[in-house]
């Protein structure tokens, strides 16, 4: 049965928690062993609720010390508790994992043994947003490995066992007892034998394909060929929640060659597998007109990944839009022509250097579409010639909004100058760029075309654009707006703000 559902165990697994330092501060300050701390939080207080930390704290210290505590000693306790708690980690790559298995479609649960003050850090650090039900075992009264508490997860999520997996880093109650329930597991950590499913962070779990068995899709010694050679994994990485985007699994992944050349590349995991083609034209053409130096391939499989070159840079700074100016131009205009909702700053890297500064984007999953069309009614809305069919007086009626407009357009090259260009020089540079661009384009635009019209009609999986809603194949009524965009006055678009 295909998985629905995951559910995460949160203390280990999904951040980190300095339990043996909390617990030896407490019990040095109440001058008791840590043992008999640890007992009372760790496992006699899981399953009661109490209603603020001030009444756990306090029924602590009567537990330890058979009488009422003083507020003094009760308020030093909380202090040093909500010290570890604000100090609370995510795992590496937690939330772009999270992200990303969201965006794939599939229900995020979470099941925690924990005493009540310990639920603050499913708050303060954003988790509680990805999650469709959550159950601690301190408001529901049970506590792993008791079967209950894993029918109570799959009764809120309104799915059965068989559906869902379970990932945690204790063995008998995320691995042994999940399993044991009908779930399937994967235990996060150092591997029990053999015979247990595991992986080293949950970060490793989205680079596993879930439809065929759990393949892994990149590895150690993994055999690929790019850029006309063949290489094997030697080294992955996973890219921190910082650096990765928002939906999509990235790795930085070293590669050798006959133990010989080496090189680093960039293998991506798109929560939707048919962005690849997107992203991989969009980088060909704007290396077409020298925006990219990317090298980009595709590493074949079950479910394709895209593979790009290493670009050095550093995150966007501010303070060098003015010295790049021009080339912000350049690539507002390609953003205008080709639809390029990915045109931002957290999108590009900044190359400094004596000899002058560059930018280079390397996001462009969202590129090619700007005509949003009501999709009601359709039978195929993944089949270009669905599209092709229409007449025009079809595609008007289903025509919603423009995606990207020059308003949308001027918002974005904003965010990259703070404002408006503030000087006639920075303009000027600005729609130097601009201008160029559209020329450069506007001389291959038969070559162009010619790449999309072959990607739409010979290629064997349709190229599908948009999001949500208005997800559909890209037509030829999306090269034809293109055009129309690539051959229009510059001055009617207001890109050069006159």
């Amino acid at each position: 049965m295909p998985i629905k559902a995951i559910i995460f165990d949160l203390y280990g697994t999904l951040i980190d928690f300095k339990q043996k330092s909390f617990i030896k501060e407490l019990s040095a300050y109440l001058g008791v062993s840590p043992k008999s701390v640890a007992e009372k939080l760790f496992k006699n207080y899981l399953h009661i609720a109490f209603e603020n930390t001030s009444l756990m704290i306090s029924t602590l210290l009567k537990a330890l010390f058979n009488q009422e505590p003083k507020q003094e000693i009760v308020s030093g306790c909380i202090s040093i508790l909500e010290k570890y708690l604000r100090e609370v980690k995510l795992k590496h790559g937690v939330l772009n994992t999270l992200s990303f298995f969201k965006a794939k479609g599939y229900q995020l649960g979470l099941v925690s043994n924990l005493a009540s003050s310990f639920k603050q850090p499913v708050y303060q650090l954003g988790l509680y947003k990805f999650f469709d039900a959550i159950v601690f075992s301190c408001d529901c009264g049970l506590t792993k490995p008791n079967s209950e508490i894993y029918q109570l997860i799959c009764q809120s999520l309104k799915i059965d066992a068989e559906s869902c997996l379970f990932v945690g880093d204790s063995f008998p109650n995320d691995y042994q007892a999940p399993k044991n329930f009908g779930m399937q597991a994967f235990l996060v950590g150092e591997k029990a034998s053999d015979n247990v499913r595991s992986i080293h962070s949950v970060n490793d779990l989205g680079w596993l394909n879930f439809d065929a068995d759990f393949e892994k899709l990149i590895y150690l010694g993994k055999k690929i060929k790019f850029n006309d050679k063949d290489w094997h994994m030697t080294g992955i990485e996973a890219l921190s929640d910082d650096e990765s985007g928002r939906y999509n699994m990235v790795a930085r992944v070293m590669l050798e060659e006959n133990s010989q050349a080496k090189c680093t590349v960039y293998i991506k995991r798109f929560a939707t597998p048919s962005s690849i083609q997107v992203e991989k034209l969009a980088y060909e053409i704007y290396g077409m007109v020298g925006l990219s130096t990317c090298q980009t391939g595709i590493l074949e499989g079950k479910e394709p990944l895209l593979m790009t070159s290493e670009v050095a840079g550093e995150a966007w700074d501010i303070q060098y839009a003015e010295k790049v100016a021009y080339e912000i131009g350049q690539y507002t205009g390609m953003a205008y022509m080709f639809s390029n909702a990915d045109f931002r700053p957290r999108n590009v890297l900044l190359k400094k250097s004596a000899l002058g500064n560059k930018m280079q984007l390397i996001d462009f999953e969202h590129c090619f579409f700007n005509v949003a069309l009501d999709l009601t009614g359709l039978n195929d809305v993944n089949n270009p010639l669905t599209f092709n069919a229409m007449c025009t007086e079809e595609i008007s009626a289903r025509r919603r909004h423009t995606v990207l407009s020059p308003k949308h357009i001027k918002r974005a090259v904003i965010s990259f100058f703070g404002s408006l260009p503030s000087t006639e020089k920075i303009l000027s540079a600005y729609k130097s760029g601009c201008l160029d661009t559209f020329s450069k384009v506007r001389a291959i635009q038969e070559n162009i075309k010619d790449l999309f019209h072959k990607q739409i009609l010979f290629d064997s999986s349709p190229m599908m654009i948009g999001t949500h809603a208005y997800r559909r194949a890209m037509a030829n009524i999306d090269i034809e707006e293109m055009m129309v965009r690539i051959n229009q006055d510059i001055s009617e678009t207001n890109l050069l703000w006159e």
